[in-house]
């Protein structure tokens, strides 16, 4: 893999992952763009330097952005969980589609 493509792929899965933890923080979208990534820059051009502080400036963290990733990981966690039902053999867990979907909506509500 080119280091370009390896780049590309670092920063999306960074991208991730923080999108991730807003989400489990239950805070809002902008976080990764206003308190995150500037906080992470600071921490590294502190530490490590400028030039390791630009690598960051690269990872995608606006509020729309991590609106969409949220999501991605949503439905990635809701067709996880469908073919795990599909590939159950007791008979009991056999569910409707439906409550598959409204199911993440349920769990988010009660924890």
């Amino acid at each position: 893999m080119s280091n370009a493509k390896s780049i590309a792929c670092y920063k999306v899965a960074a991208s991730y992952k923080v999108s991730y933890r807003i989400a489990k923080g239950k805070k809002p979208h902008s976080m990764g763009e206003t308190l995150v990534l500037p906080a992470a820059i600071d921490m590294i051009e502190t530490m490590l330097g400028e030039s390791y502080a630009d690598q960051l400036k690269i990872i995608p963290l606006a509020d729309n952005t991590v609106g969409r990733r949220i999501s991605d990981i949503s439905e990635d966690l809701c067709d996880q969980l469908i073919e795990k039902v599909k590939l159950s053999y007791l008979p009991a867990l056999q569910v409707d589609k439906i409550v598959l979907l409204l199911l993440p909506m349920f769990l988010s509500m009660h924890t």
